[in-house]
């Protein structure tokens, strides 16, 4: 976006210097001994670096290792080129393709407007052309907006980054595409941010974080997965997890898969068109916190069943489940591993088969939902325990409802499988049957006002920070990012709605803190963050002076608060 670009000898050095004025700004930007793209690159870098967009485009001839301890910045509107099929450096994951490997720290903030490129050097790219971004380790760590990912085996991908959740990972606003895997987060104890990004023609995962032990928490939100051939979200032994706002669309592969977590929230999700199971639940049992929650969620047309739950405690709210090949709900449990899911408040119409199929030592608590539109039966019954089953409240459709206003009850009913079919199963009770539809109230997916009047107070190795209290009657925390860099990620601490106030301790006096906050209510919606704010830290009580040489000194006093 340059309004005007001059290349001159500034400094008399025998180099070329750029100069640059932008329309954006009142600056002139100087870029010494300036040397125009494009630039190989290949090995390690052992030292802070910047690739520039003026520099660009780089080409990656072999494996380039950015060490720990340190930063390699990426311009927005650079681009990144990996040759195909050849790594010089014949290392890393696969010695036959080229990778940006960090144990440091990776930047790559693109803007709306200047997207950073990483893509093949093929004049006919394919996917796995290059291997991708590959942050592994404790020490390593990377944030990554607006970013242009294609033809990788990964697009990003992390491995053993401990640490904890007051480490941020930001993955935001960008596209991956024709690739195998988009997203692959494996043994990550952070706060992984995945949001507003578009991911399609990929022949492996959408996004999978996994196998952390049930460490690590995190966002996915708002993410467009399009033509996934595996799982297109997976959640597997993390902490806590929410999910919502995703469109999932065609591909073979389950569509989510969550399991073995202490407390997943999937909500307002739609899911569609894929050639196996919508929503794959397993084994909450003897992992969760509390019951797992899915809710208002559209989850349609896929090709095996809509929601299939397995040794999980899970509260099925507010769905739309339909059009599926086989069943709307399948759910079961064996002796060992006792669950109590509930399904209310759901329309579960038209799949194949069975509406809900329940089996083994499964239990449901089924009220309050549609359930009609079934090939055999809506409810099938085929649990071992010969228990009865709760299932009153239910719209059964016309027909059925016609059946149950005919004669006595409780009796047989044509699309009702239980005790009337196989005195081995147990009786559905479908007492107090609704005469219509029931009403389906949307969950709340409004996200609170972003906090304002926020104030950063010094003190000795300390700042205080205070805002003004939101007026949300829903409120649940807020969220304090900070740092000793300009728009921070680092979640520092989570505030308990009520107060509004953070003392953040053990700073370095004389260095300078940035701060943003966000608001979280009661459903996870999360606000954006506020603008930053800093302070630096200091001695309060000690003596200050200014001196001066005579020599181009100056003090710059101004009256802005």
């Amino acid at each position: 976006n340059a309004y005007s670009v001059y290349a001159v000898d500034v400094d008399g050095d025998g180099d070329m210097d750029v100069l640059s004025a932008s329309y954006n700004d009142d600056k002139i930007a100087w870029y010494e001994n300036y040397t125009p793209g494009p630039t190989d690159v290949s090995g390690v870098i052992s030292s802070n670096t910047t690739w520039t967009a003026l520099s660009s485009s780089y080409i990656v001839t072999g494996n380039v290792m950015v060490n720990e301890g340190v930063t390699l910045t990426i311009e927005a509107g650079s681009e990144v080129r990996f040759t195909p099929l050849l790594d010089d450096q014949s290392g890393g994951e696969d010695q036959n393709r080229p990778e940006l490997r960090v144990y440091g720290t990776l930047i790559a903030n693109g803007t709306a407007t200047d997207t950073i490129v990483f893509t093949s050097n093929a004049e006919s790219p394919a996917s796995g052309d290059w291997y991708g971004i590959y942050l592994r380790d404790s020490n390593a760590s990377g944030s990554f907006k607006y970013n242009n990912i294609a033809y990788a085996t990964y697009g990003i991908r992390t491995y053993s980054t401990y640490g904890s959740t007051s480490d941020t990972t930001w993955i935001t606003n960008s596209r991956i595409h024709h690739s195998g895997t988009g997203i692959y987060i494996y043994y990550s104890y952070r706060y992984d941010v995945i949001a507003d990004n578009v991911l399609h023609d990929l022949s492996g995962n959408g996004i999978y974080m996994g196998y952390s032990s049930k460490n690590g928490s995190g966002i996915i939100r708002d993410n467009k997965i399009l033509k996934s051939n595996s799982t297109s979200i997976g959640v597997e032994y993390k902490d806590t997890y929410h999910i919502y706002g995703n469109m999932i669309d065609g591909g073979n592969g389950n569509e989510m898969h969550l399991e073995s977590s202490k407390s997943i929230t999937a909500r307002s999700n739609t899911i569609q068109n894929k050639n196996d199971t919508g929503m794959y639940i397993e084994s909450s049992t003897g992992n969760a916190t509390s019951q797992w929650k899915v809710v208002s969620n559209v989850i349609k047309d896929n090709g095996y069943y809509g929601v299939y739950i397995n040794r999980a405690s899970v509260n099925v709210d507010s769905n739309t489940i339909s059009g599926h090949n086989q069943y709307g709900v399948y759910i079961e449990t064996n002796f060992e591993s006792p669950a109590a899911d509930t399904l209310r408040y759901n329309t579960i119409i038209n799949n194949d088969n069975y509406g809900i199929r329940v089996n083994n030592y499964a239990g449901p608590f089924v009220q309050y939902n549609n359930l009609y539109g079934h090939t055999s039966y809506d409810y099938y019954n085929y649990a071992t325990t010969g228990n009865e089953l709760d299932a009153r409240y239910n719209f059964w459709g016309t027909a059925t409802t016609a059946e149950m206003n005919t004669g006595s009850n409780p009796k047989d009913i044509a699309k009702i499988y239980d005790k009337y079919d196989d005195s081995n199963k147990g009786f559905v009770n479908y007492g107090q049957y609704r005469a219509s539809d029931v009403t389906i109230v949307p969950s709340d997916t409004t996200a609170p006002a972003t906090p304002t009047g926020q104030v950063a107070t010094p003190g000795d190795a300390q700042i205080v920070l205070t805002w003004t209290a939101n007026s949300e009657s829903d409120l649940a925390s807020y969220k304090v990012y900070g740092g000793t860099s300009a728009s921070p990620t680092t979640l520092l601490e989570t505030v308990t709605a009520g107060t509004e106030t953070y003392t953040h301790s053990s700073l370095t006096n004389g260095t300078i803190y940035y701060y943003r906050i966000s608001t979280v209510d009661n459903s996870s919606n999360e606000s954006s963050v506020t603008s930053d704010v800093s302070s630096l830290p200091h001695d309060t009580g000690g003596s200050y002076s200014l001196s001066s040489d005579g020599s181009d000194d100056y003090l710059d006093v101004s009256d802005d608060p």
